[in-house]
């Protein structure tokens, strides 16, 4: 069946003026485009000075400022954000959060979701028409049947990706070690 997101998930609001541990706030440079994973800051900060959402283990973020950039996460612990991250949580047992996870990450719902933004220099998707977003929700155990599968099949290439970047590293190495012998006359060239 297809519904509105809000049919199924909640959009949180639960807001803060205050992050208790700064050790588990996510502002946008922490989510690495594309990819769900968290990076750490370039920066270390000792305060945040804006409102911020709280979300919980299980919830799914989602970026609506430039959503082309395609920055979700789902959540492993409890934790803040900044407020251009929507926070979803399950709340009738009608929507497995995995697969939720794996569905906002699709081209057609990214695309239909930057098409509908606002603003030149920050487009900015709204959160009601996120909300209002129709999605597909197969039954339960169907959901979980998909979000077991891409698990799987994303570590798996994740696993590959890691591999030919330590192969990258490796024949960058080799070629720091090649030139700096070859104008130190380590290796005969001519």
């Amino acid at each position: 069946e297809v519904k509105r997101i809000k049919q199924f998930v909640r959009s949180s609001s639960n807001k803060s003026n205050e992050v208790l541990d700064l050790n588990k706030y996510l502002a946008l440079e922490n989510i690495e485009s594309n990819t769900g994973k968290l990076i750490p800051s370039s920066k270390e900060i000792d305060k945040v000075e804006s409102i911020v959402n709280t979300f919980n283990k299980g919830d799914v973020l989602f970026c609506k400022l430039r959503p082309y950039l395609r920055k979700y996460y789902f959540c492993d612990f409890d934790g803040y954000s900044t407020s251009e991250l929507l926070v979803f949580s399950n709340y009738n047992d009608k929507m497995k959060m995995k697969y939720f996870y794996y569905l906002i990450q699709s081209e057609v719902f990214i695309s239909r979701i930057n098409g509908s933004t606002y603003g030149a220099k920050m487009p900015r998707a709204s959160p009601d028409f996120i909300n209002n977003e129709r999605l597909p929700r197969p039954p339960i155990k169907e959901q979980e049947e998909i979000a077991e599968y891409l698990d799987n099949k994303t570590s798996k290439i994740q696993s590959v990706i890691k591999n030919k970047e330590k192969q990258v590293e490796l024949y960058q190495e080799l070629r720091k070690t090649v030139i700096n012998n070859a104008v130190t006359g380590k290796i005969k060239v001519c």
